[in-house]
């Protein structure tokens, strides 16, 4: 029992001091990728343990695999070595260089499932085609992070990190198999072969080569007939979410085998609008929330009804407020903001006069509905109200710690120290260009897949709390500060090891002197140190 105990007493004091030449080679290289060959000082050292630093690198990100794919159960690694290397930023996947790429395919695919409400991407179209059918790249990408997903569950080396799992699940995306759901089935055998036919023929009206795809023609009347019982009784498996697709690549103007009597006595389309509309507001009562999900049990035509409104009218919705900002700073007379918004819908969908009616519906009745909608509340972006949401949690711990540097395993809310990591992955390359325009043409050079204005929106907001883009940077100054307290006080940075006032203080310091004689200083840190006068030879005072 002893013996065991002072084994694995040996094996952190061993990792410990691999721990501190790790944090060495970050110091002077700023990132934690040790070439498997790189060798250093401790490296000729005879002291036990003290292996190759690069192998010891690969070694924990080995074991951190196994950790993972064991839940903690199997493995060296634990979760205070977890911790401490997190701490330095370190790397579990040195792999993933092209992480621009990978964020702009992942904001793709979050696009695809806003619009389809799966992440199963299609292969449409044959392989040999001289023009990429639609959505072939993003097929190819998701294939791959599945392939990645079943090499980090073998313990093998992969380029999906932990992180970059948790953000393909908060989309729904199953990197394993799974049922599919039925609007996937409804989408996969006939939709997708339509969106196909248009791409390979480039003409709307696919109706002469149906023959050559069995039952998609009878698939197309089928569809056709639904539509009418929906409109009628509002019942039946077509959804409004299911007819917004079809509208979208000009269903209506394709042909069946057969003609289809138009139903009698379905009711108007502004009054199906308003019996969804009442729906929404008696969620919105109960649940204080217009979130309605897109499989909602209770009903499911409802959330379909919402994901249709955030897609045909969610690119007018900022428009009030930014008129609003307009009216009151630049004095435009008559320009109102029901004028600009009437303008904008009608420049959008074709309208050219006023009164006109498109699809039964006009440009007028299409502004009353936005104003309804805005009336209650209602969540034009989803994932912008969830980045809200995550924000407004970091807010409150800054309030409560004055400090935005939460842990990744902060018990009291475990997501948020995952999600401030993320926000310094996206966006921690922009945070320290000061001047605007550079700044939007970095972001539009990265190509993330979100937009120039709604990233230097959120980075603005992360600012505005004294957001820390880099940790590292933010404890040496808080240690560099604290010196200058001692200085202050003592007239002397000849602060004892054991400095009971403020413990850590003493060891910083006699690192930092380690540090220079090693050459891992920055230039920056030298000088913010030689500014208040700080010894670095101890034995020549």
């Amino acid at each position: 029992m002893t013996t065991n105990r002072n084994k694995n007493l040996r094996d952190d004091e061993r990792w410990n001091e691999n721990l501190k030449r790790l944090v060495t080679f970050k110091n002077k290289f700023n990132h934690t990728n040790v070439p498997i060959k790189y060798t250093d000082d401790g490296d000729n050292e005879d002291a036990d343990g003290l292996v190759h630093l690069g192998s010891w690198v690969h070694h924990q990100r080995k074991e951190y695999r196994i950790y993972q794919n064991t839940n903690g159960e199997a493995g060296k690694m634990t979760p205070w070595r977890i911790a401490k290397l997190n701490k330095i930023d370190f790397q579990w996947n040195p792999g993933n260089r092209n992480d621009g790429t990978w964020k702009a395919m992942f904001q793709e695919l979050v696009s695809f499932k806003q619009k389809y409400n799966s992440t199963k991407v299609p292969q449409l179209g044959s392989k040999d085609e001289k023009n990429d059918p639609p959505y072939r790249k993003l097929l190819k990408w998701v294939e791959k992070q599945q392939s990645q997903y079943n090499r980090l569950k073998r313990n093998e080396t992969s380029q999906l990190t932990p992180d970059r799992v948790q953000l393909l699940e908060s989309i729904g995306m199953s990197l394993s198999s799974k049922p599919v759901t039925d609007d996937e089935k409804w989408l996969k055998p006939y939709y997708f072969k339509l969106v196909s036919l248009q791409h390979q023929y480039n003409i709307t009206d696919v109706s002469e080569h149906f023959s050559k795809h069995r039952g998609l023609a009878k698939w197309v009347e089928e569809q056709k007939r639904e539509y009418d019982e929906y409109m009628r009784s509002g019942e039946g498996s077509m959804t409004a979410w299911r007819f917004g697709l079809l509208k979208s690549i000009n269903f209506a103007r394709m042909r069946t085998a057969s003609t289809t009597k138009p139903a009698s006595g379905a009711i108007s389309r502004n009054e199906r609008w308003t019996m969804m509309y009442s729906r929404l507001l008696a969620y919105k009562q109960q649940y204080n929330s217009t979130l309605v999900p897109q499989m909602w049990q209770k009903d499911r035509s409802l959330g379909s009804w919402v994901g249709t409104q955030r897609k045909n009218y969610g690119q007018f919705a900022n428009i009030t407020a930014e008129a609003e900002f307009a009216d009151g700073h630049q004095g435009k007379v008559g320009d109102t903001v029901g004028e600009r918004l009437t303008s904008s819908i009608a420049l959008a969908f074709g309208y050219s006069h006023p009164g006109q009616t498109k699809n039964g519906v006009t440009v007028e009745e299409i502004v009353y509905r936005i104003s309804r909608l805005n009336d209650i509340g209602f969540v034009w972006d989803p994932l912008e109200e969830q980045w809200k949401e995550k924000y407004d949690r970091l807010v409150a711990f800054q309030k409560d710690h004055n400090s935005t540097l939460v842990p990744r395993d902060y018990d009291a809310d475990p997501e948020l120290g995952n999600w401030v990591q993320q926000q310094r992955d996206m966006y921690g390359e922009f945070a320290s260009i000061v001047d605007a325009e550079e700044l939007k043409e970095s972001i539009r050079r990265a190509k993330t897949g979100l937009t120039v204005e709604g990233i230097v929106s959120r980075i603005t907001r992360l600012n505005d709390v004294g957001f820390v883009w880099d940790p590292l940077v933010e404890h040496w100054m808080e240690s560099y500060t604290k010196l200058i307290a001692y200085k202050m006080e003592f007239n002397s940075t000849l602060v004892p090891f054991n400095y009971d006032a403020e413990p850590g203080l003493g060891p910083w310091v006699t690192i930092q002197r380690v540090s220079k004689r090693r050459r891992t200083l920055s230039k920056e840190q030298i000088r913010h140190l030689e500014l208040i006068d700080f010894v670095w030879d101890v034995n020549g005072t």
